[in-house]
């Protein structure tokens, strides 16, 4: 991984928007949670786009570090 990159991985119907499921992303200092989104080209205002940062929740205005793992994602109910 690059010193300003972050890992990133995509799921659900979010796929769609990435070339690809798993990648790496050159990011610039102050780039937040929804920077990234801008960047990618995911429906920032979906309520279905769950984001986390590092296995964690991770709120829009979250600022992001070099070297984190980021995953977009769509919850799953089941029954």
């Amino acid at each position: 991984m690059g010193l300003d990159t972050v890992a990133i991985k995509v799921y659900g119907r979010f796929r769609q928007f990435a070339n690809q499921p798993q990648f790496e992303f050159e990011i610039q200092k102050g780039d937040t949670v929804q920077t990234l989104i801008d960047k990618l080209g995911l429906p920032g205002s979906a309520p279905d786009l769950w984001v986390v940062v590092n296995h964690i929740p991770a709120e829009r205005d979250r600022p992001l570090q070099p070297g984190e793992s980021i995953t977009f994602f769509q919850p799953v109910a089941g029954g």
